[in-house]
């Protein structure tokens, strides 16, 4: 999904044709990354605390509409208490075996119809791939399957509106023509994804150098150790746009979260290592641990909520000048994700790509 996210939208619009980062710069902030000397346990936790007091406040910035506020920062004891609850359900989750690594998420968007009308939609996806290889030559074409659930306005006041204009009909993001036929509720989208280059693959270029295959299975679960690997992979650079390492870091930790065939082990070790990036801000509130963080000049804020369910957020804090964004709430639930001998489903006949009227059924 990341060609869907909202950060894609803000770059494309701001920054088309950034050129890449010095290589030479690059390096310098790998060997100063890798080469730190190990600090004293829990080291996952030390950066994000230390700061906990000047991001309550700092953190403070105007909030559109649609999401609700962050929890506060907790304290030390709370914060190291919620992220090793987290490691500790990871831990507990049933091993699965078979042919197919598959991911059933739950999306809600919500943003503004071509109306001016705030709208959530909501969508259930499900992934196939047949290989747990994070960074490695392009292979294969894996199908995704989309189904429409849902669209509706926000509250009674967004109703209230609709409804005041004639209660128009409402053309949602899977409906890329929106034009005669508009998607239904219920219609279901199978499309082609690939050649994938790996799970990394969409986080930006590879670094220069002699290609090298990881899997994921085979990532350590040692956030230090699990971090300075991850960093090999880094680039300079996002998808679009020159990427600081730790911001880098928090995105691919997300991805591997959202999208890759990991052990139990290495989840708890991504919840570590993502609750100790700068920046972090961690919430226990409830026995539910929270992990947010904004970025790209505080405009978007993406959350990991790990309690009875996994969830991955992402919220436009602020407008940026003259960009005019669609979406302002991307929120992702984790339904199950293991592997199965069950296969994906057979392309529709004629279907050929995301826009495509015959890739529907």
């Amino acid at each position: 999904m990341n060609e869907t996210k909202l950060i894609d939208a803000l770059i494309d619009a701001v920054m088309p044709d950034v050129p890449p980062p010095d290589p030479a710069h690059t390096a310098r902030v790998k060997a100063r990354v890798l080469g730190a000397p190990p600090p004293r346990r829990p080291v996952y936790l030390i950066a994000a605390l230390a700061t906990v007091s000047v991001l309550a406040v700092s953190m403070i910035v105007p909030r559109l509409f649609a999401h609700p506020d962050p929890p506060r920062p907790s304290d030390r004891a709370v914060a190291l208490a919620a992220v090793e609850a987290a490691v500790e359900r990871a831990a507990q989750r049933e091993p699965t075996t078979g042919r197919y690594w598959r991911v059933v998420l739950e999306e809600a968007r919500i943003g503004l119809d071509q109306h001016g009308i705030v709208m959530k939609e909501l969508y259930v996806h499900t992934r196939w791939r047949d290989s747990d290889v994070i960074v490695g030559p392009a292979k294969g074409r894996w199908p995704q399957q989309t189904r429409f659930m849902e669209s509706a306005p926000l509250d009674p006041a967004d109703r209230k509106k609709w409804e005041s204009i004639g209660a128009p009909q409402f053309c949602p993001y899977l409906d890329r023509a929106c034009g005669p036929g508009l998607v239904k509720e219920g219609d279901v989208l199978t499309v082609p994804r690939g050649p994938i280059n790996g799970y990394l693959g969409l986080l930006g270029p590879a670094p220069a150098g002699e290609p090298r295959v990881t899997r994921s299975r085979d990532l350590p679960a040692d956030p230090e150790a699990l971090r300075a690997q991850l960093v090999e992979y880094w680039s300079g650079r996002g998808p679009q746009v020159p990427l600081d390492v730790d911001e880098w870091l928090w995105t691919v930790g997300l991805e591997l979260l959202e999208r890759a065939p990991i052990t139990p082990q290495v989840q708890g070790g991504l919840y570590r290592m993502l609750a100790g990036l700068p920046g972090v801000r961690i919430s226990g509130a409830g026995g539910v641990l929270t992990l947010s963080r904004t970025s790209h000049n505080d405009t978007q804020e993406a959350r990991l909520i790990v309690g009875p369910e996994v969830v991955i957020e992402n919220y436009l804090v602020t407008s940026m000048d003259g960009v005019e964004t669609r979406y302002r709430t991307l929120r992702l639930t984790i339904d199950t994700a293991g592997w199965t001998d069950q296969g994906p489903p057979s392309i529709p006949p004629g279907c050929t790509s995301f826009n495509d009227r015959d890739c529907f059924n």
